[in-house]
């Protein structure tokens, strides 16, 4: 009687973690959708909006959106793996204090890639200056041709092509469109 009694328990928590599991799994992917339909209807706002400007826009929206889904989707990922794990009935503990470790080591020892990051972050989201702008970044003037969330990429008027860190950039002066010619 006390082995089937066992056996039966057994069953029923397995039965009840897995379900857990699965209960999560969905949850995820109900946010990563969540998330994909926002992010979709936020690709087609600049279509309501006017003409000027309107590829910059429509630039700046897609690196901000691309950035907020693969964010987005790490999160969602992180969290669902941590919680299976923990229905499995890892410690979970450990994990994440080496998770917060590796990524403390990470933070140092790409000091400068996270720097430009961050910067570039800002540069496209407060709309400093956009491509085809004339612009003074330290002793480099040019037109700005591509903007990263790592570089700013400015071509002056001899077509010399200037790759400037993010993170190096203390001041922009943007100058009128008449003052370089590309």
């Amino acid at each position: 009687m006390l082995n089937i009694i066992n056996y039966e328990n057994l069953l029923y928590l397995v039965g009840q973690k897995t379900l857990k599991i699965i209960l999560y799994l969905i949850a995820g992917e109900i946010a990563k959708k969540i998330i994909a339909f926002l992010i979709k209807k936020i690709r087609l706002a600049p279509e309501k909006i006017s003409q000027t400007n309107l590829e910059n826009q429509k630039k700046r929206i897609k690196t901000i959106t691309n950035l907020i889904t693969n964010t987005s989707k790490i999160i969602i990922n992180f969290t669902i793996f941590i919680m299976v794990l923990a229905e499995l009935g890892v410690n979970i503990a450990p994990l994440i204090t080496g998770a917060g470790i590796l990524g403390l080591a990470v933070g140092f020892g790409a000091r400068s890639l996270v720097a430009d990051l961050i910067s570039g972050f800002f540069i496209i989201l407060e709309n400093q200056f956009n491509i085809g702008d004339q612009v003074k970044i330290g002793t480099n003037k040019g037109k700005v041709i591509k903007i990263s969330l790592r570089t700013i990429t400015l071509k002056d008027k001899d077509r010399n092509i200037y790759i400037i860190p993010n993170s190096t950039i203390k001041s922009v002066i943007k100058l009128p469109k008449k003052n370089i010619k590309n």
